[in-house]
């Protein structure tokens, strides 16, 4: 990874919340979806 760097991450709802959700906010079963961008490396 280099800084400026973008990557995008799923995760399935077997690793998230999965049959639960989270109330409102994440519905059950949902895949989760990052979108990661690096700005610095320290």
């Amino acid at each position: 990874m280099n800084a400026g760097s973008r990557f995008k991450f799923w995760i399935p709802p077997e690793l998230g919340w999965g049959r639960k959700g989270t109330g409102n906010k994440i519905p059950p079963n949902a895949t989760l979806i990052f979108d990661i961008r690096l700005l610095e490396i320290l």
